[in-house]
């Protein structure tokens, strides 16, 4: 009874109900991440999100981006993972992307740059 109990907390807790759009979940859920979301508008094309270059590609990170908002209506299209140091200078430095999935289907295409 009490893992039933568990996995329904965890399902409340993991939905998206307290955020609005998409980019106020992904920035709330890693606020030691993620330093800035931008580009979504409804439904977006593309999702820039802000981080610290680690020197790590953030492919994945993008995946997890694109699962982790695909029940919002604003869900973007595509993840591109940037670095904040360098959009700072003006530059364009792109450290990961994915393409989300379409409504209805599970395939998340990662790509490498």
């Amino acid at each position: 009874m009490w893992k039933f109990i568990a996995a329904i907390a965890l399902l409340v807790s993991a939905a998206p109900a307290s955020a609005e759009t998409a980019a106020e979940f992904i920035k709330a859920d890693n606020p030691t991440v993620i330093k800035d979301v931008g580009g979504n508008t409804s439904p977006s094309d593309a999702m820039l999100v802000g981080v610290i270059n680690d020197g790590s590609r953030r492919d994945g990170f993008a995946e997890y981006v694109c699962l982790a908002t695909s029940d919002f209506p604003d869900r973007p299209r595509v993840v591109r993972v940037m670095d904040v140091a360098a959009g700072a200078r003006g530059e364009w430095k792109v450290l990961g992307q994915a393409t989300c999935a379409e409504p209805g289907s599970d395939e998340t295409v990662v790509e490498f740059n």
